[in-house]
């Protein structure tokens, strides 16, 4: 099951991520990106999205308040500041089942329905 998680307002939100760019060895650019996340053990919300032995994590949402902040951090400790759960009441989660899957091509053209040949 997938699940759709969001703020309780149903408004976008910021997850704080870093990035960096670099040059090849063969001068070519690359870039690297990742989200933030913190533990979650103890949020409810969480449990069910992890393996029960599974530490939970979860991302950091940047409060839309806070987005100039965060994008002009100037020290560590202040980046760390943001390193906290954003409030239960304040997010949504609701089911978001995928879309029925297509039969799968065979290579002599037929198709397989149900994981059976026809």
């Amino acid at each position: 099951m997938r699940w759709r998680i969001g703020t309780a307002d149903r408004s976008p939100l910021a997850i704080a991520g870093l990035w960096r760019q670099w040059k090849e060895s063969d001068g070519s650019p690359s870039l690297t990106f990742t989200m933030l996340t913190v533990n979650s053990d103890e949020r409810p919300l969480m449990k069910r999205f992890h393996k029960p032995i599974d530490e939970k994590r979860s991302v950091v949402v940047v409060p839309p308040t806070e987005y100039g902040v965060w994008l002009s951090c100037s020290s560590t400790d202040e980046a760390r500041s943001f390193l906290q759960l954003y409030p239960a009441e304040a997010m949504h989660v609701e089911p978001y089942p995928l879309p029925p899957r297509k039969p799968k091509a065979i290579p002599n053209g037929g198709e397989v329905a149900d994981g059976l040949f026809e």
